[in-house]
C-alpha cells in the first residue's frame, strides 16, 4: 500500500515537473516569435 502511495507522489511531481517545463517552452517560444517581428 505504502508503494502505491509513494508511486503517486513520483507521478504528481513528474508531471507537475513537464507541465512547468512545457510553459517554460511555450514563453521561450513566444520571446523568439516577438524577437523575429520586430
Amino acid at each position: 500500500m505504502r508503494l502505491g502511495i509513494e508511486l503517486k507522489v513520483e507521478l504528481g511531481w513528474g508531471l507537475r515537473a513537464r507541465w512547468e517545463f512545457e510553459t517554460m517552452l511555450e514563453q521561450a517560444l513566444k520571446k523568439i516569435q516577438r524577437a523575429n517581428r520586430a
